[in-house]
């Protein structure tokens, strides 16, 4: 399996962040997380993103507080695929 790399912003702040993944990365709050976005709307294992193959990836919430929004929805406790280059909101983060 390939590495993919996962850019985190924070909009209208400039914040940038790129993190380079292998495999299921866990996005949250918490000391385990591959991708850790320290906010209180993070919660502390938000979502959990799963490369599948050509540039897709299964995006899961991991019954987070606010939720995780793909292309509009609202993910609460379920899962969706995506393609490489969709917007995952975390809390008030966006990746991609």
């Amino acid at each position: 399996m390939d590495t993919y790399v996962v850019v985190v912003t924070l909009p209208g702040t400039g914040e940038r962040a790129a993190h380079a993944c292998f495999g299921s990365a866990i996005v949250g709050r918490g000391d385990d997380a591959a991708i850790s976005l320290r906010h209180p709307l993070v919660s502390r294992r938000h979502a959990e993103i799963t490369p599948l193959h050509e540039g897709r990836f299964r995006i899961r919430d991991l019954r987070s507080r606010g939720g995780t929004v793909v292309n509009g929805a609202v993910l609460r406790g379920t899962t969706t695929t995506v393609d490489l280059g969709c917007v995952i909101h975390v809390g008030p983060y966006a990746l991609t």
